[in-house]
């Protein structure tokens, strides 16, 4: 699936943390600020060759696009020279305490690779998620609020999630992206994996996330953060240990600057409700991984 969905990474915030109420809904259904408008469908696609690096210069030419296995005329393309908003979601629950130095700087990195257009926000989550800095171009004010962070409390992972692809509606670029980093299992949410799978299909953002000391992560929350991943297009990154991370975290931003973007009209224009399969295909290229958004909600907007 490149625009090539553990680590997840709009003015800042007056040096203000703000925290943010969950709560979850009673029925993962669509609601109006979750629907897509059915008359345009953007699909993030990553692709990355063998050796996973990301494979630039593609044109509209080289994708073929499908919806419920109908083939679909691609009318919009961003490419790898388009801005990206970008929002990193960093967990500083207390079992963080001994690697968030390193995470700190890995992340920091992100920001100082950022070329003209390029957005970021920075929410951290522990007890409760928080956002610690809102969508901004200020590297120095997003790395001000990333120095202050500190690890304390249980983890409360898919509502950092929630609480930080909320925040990137109000992102300027078509490139979305949120970066996850974590080193535990999801111990304290208020909304459920089900739950946060249901909005994150209509978010159109996708997610890289990095798994931090595989030791620590159990296999429950592995799964859900490969499936959080795959589904919006993104890749899961395992890091065995803190010395990783910069390399990691290097990669993830290669991958989100290598993402495209493909934009179509659907052929079928019945709305419904129902979810829509998305295919993508590179005819002729062997060897790549492709990695893109699987499918969405085809529901009108209602206001």
């Amino acid at each position: 699936m490149l625009a090539i969905s553990s680590l997840v990474l709009i003015a800042a915030l007056s040096g203000q943390n703000r925290s943010v109420n969950i709560e979850p809904r009673v029925r993962p259904a669509p609601r109006a600020d979750l629907i897509i408008d059915s008359t345009l469908v953007e699909v993030p696609v990553s692709v990355l060759d063998s050796r996973g690096a990301p494979v630039l210069g593609l044109t509209a030419a080289d994708f073929e696009l499908s919806e419920d296995g109908a083939a679909q005329v691609i009318r919009t393309f961003a490419g790898n020279d388009a801005p990206i908003s970008a929002g990193i979601v960093l967990d500083t629950s207390h079992s963080m305490e001994p690697k968030l130095v390193q995470a700190r700087g890995a992340v920091a990195r992100l920001f100082h690779q950022a070329g003209d257009g390029d957005e970021f926000h920075l929410v951290e989550f522990n007890d409760a998620p928080r956002i610690l800095c809102d969508l901004t171009a200020n590297a120095a004010a997003l790395e001000r609020a990333l120095n202050a962070t500190s690890a304390h409390g249980w983890t409360a992972l898919f509502d950092g999630i929630y609480t930080s692809a909320r925040l990137m509606r109000r992102a300027r670029n078509t490139r979305r992206a949120l970066v996850i980093l974590s080193d535990g299992e999801d111990n304290f949410s208020r909304m459920q994996a089900s739950q946060l799978r249901s909005y994150l299909k209509e978010a159109g953002v996708v997610i890289y996330s990095i798994g931090l000391s595989p030791t620590r992560l159990g296999r429950y929350d592995r799964r859900h953060l490969r499936r959080l991943s795959r589904e919006t297009g993104g890749w899961y990154y395992p890091a065995a240990s803190v010395d990783d991370l910069k390399e990691t975290v290097r990669s993830i931003g290669d991958a989100i600057r290598g993402q495209y973007v493909l934009g179509y009209t659907p052929s079928n224009s019945a709305a419904g409700g129902k979810y829509r399969q998305i295919g993508v295909r590179l005819p002729g290229a062997r060897g790549l991984q492709v990695s893109w958004r699987t499918g969405y909600y085809a529901v009108s907007r209602s206001r």
